[in-house]
């Protein structure tokens, strides 16, 4: 379509014209998703734990946990880089990006529990809190992990995204932006490329975790 899908030679050739600008960019980019992640994670597990031990509260925050899993993040990626600065719109968009998946399967993993196992800790006189260590996380972690493979590449999309309009100089969000008006299509499709390879990795990095793990 007149230039708009460059061959692949083409799009490598570019590719390596340009290697240089790439580690300072997919370093940003790795950063900002890398943050976001980890504290997107450890409150959706929380969550996940308090809304199973406590059906009441699930009730109260469901609300609040649909509108974050229907928010589109390219809408709210303008409001978070005018009200925050410097890493901050980044690292929120990629943890809002990883949040409702990671805590839908933990409240799954924590609720579909051998309840064998608990009446045998109960029967030892174990307390909830002990049935919860020793059977219900324990069983939980393979949707835990599953939840942790898809919210991987979330993070590095939230990251990209907010970095459209963040008015950081690095990033491969600002990267792709500052090349749109070059009319250089190889380049947005390396830029893209590179960008689909980080997701991939970081997929296929708790996949190999999760393989090891549950191995």
């Amino acid at each position: 379509a007149r230039g708009a899908l460059p061959c692949l030679s083409e799009i490598l050739i570019r590719f390596c014209i340009d290697r240089g600008d790439y580690p300072g960019h997919i370093w940003a980019t790795a950063q900002s998703a890398g943050l976001g992640f980890l504290i997107g994670n450890v409150l959706a597990v929380a969550a996940g734990i308090a809304f199973v031990l406590s059906p009441t509260l699930m009730r109260l925050a469901r609300g609040v946990n649909i509108a974050i899993f229907a928010l589109p993040p390219i809408a709210i990626a303008p409001i978070l880089v005018l009200t925050l600065s410097g890493m901050a719109p980044r690292v929120t968009l990629a943890a809002l990006g990883v949040y409702f998946v990671t805590m839908s399967a933990t409240v799954i993993g924590l609720s579909q529990y051998d309840t064998r196992s608990a009446d045998v800790v109960r029967a030892y006189g174990g307390s909830n809190w002990k049935v919860l260590k020793l059977v219900r996380l324990r069983g939980a972690v393979p949707d835990i992990l599953s939840g942790l493979r898809i919210a991987a590449p979330n993070a590095v999309l939230g990251a990209i995204l907010a970095e459209f309009g963040g008015g950081g100089r690095l990033g491969l969000g600002t990267y792709l932006l500052g090349s749109l008006g070059r009319g250089d299509p190889a380049r947005l499709w390396g830029i893209g490329l590179v960008a689909t390879a980080m997701a991939g990795l970081s997929y296929a990095v708790f996949a190999m975790i999760s393989s090891h793990v549950l191995g």
